[in-house]
């Protein structure tokens, strides 16, 4: 038998393919994590749905409320691991698992700019470091070429 002694509080996260959490914390984290294929026809399926219901249906009682993940972040996030990689907004919004209508729209009221204007953003500001560099350019004797090749 568990006993949960001076909990204060606890989130339940639901995540597909793909998805990547950082938990940063100044207190002793405790967690479960329950790993299922939905594509797969067990019978225990109805089981596991019954379970997440009943789970959320008592956060409900209890005036906890999920959190959603942050879109924009996530987003933000991206372009900044791979602005040097060909992107799209299709591409984004793929690994996202959202439509681009949703992520642009939301990207816009969030950001106040598209998402493919901020990635020319962050290549541009990337390019400006680089020239910034100029001992190292005239050292490693890189051409403007170079520092456009790092940015794509």
């Amino acid at each position: 038998m568990t006993v949960f002694i001076g909990v204060i509080r606890f989130h339940v996260l639901h995540g597909g393919k793909g998805m990547c959490l950082s938990v940063l914390t100044e207190d002793v984290l405790e967690y479960y994590i329950i790993l299922y294929k939905a594509t797969l026809a067990l019978p225990s399926r109805k089981e596991f749905h019954y379970f997440v219901f009943e789970l959320l249906h008592q956060l409900d009682r209890q005036g906890i409320q999920p959190l959603k993940p942050n879109l924009v972040a996530q987003a933000v996030t991206y372009i900044r691991e791979h602005f040097s990689r060909p992107i799209t907004l299709e591409s984004i919004a793929e690994d996202l698992e959202c439509s681009t209508g949703h992520l642009s729209r939301l990207f816009k009221s969030k950001m106040h700019t598209s998402p493919i204007h901020y990635l020319g953003q962050i290549r541009a500001n990337r390019a400006a470091e680089l020239l910034m560099q100029t001992d190292a350019l005239c050292r490693r004797s890189q051409s403007v070429w170079d520092i456009q090749m790092r940015i794509h």
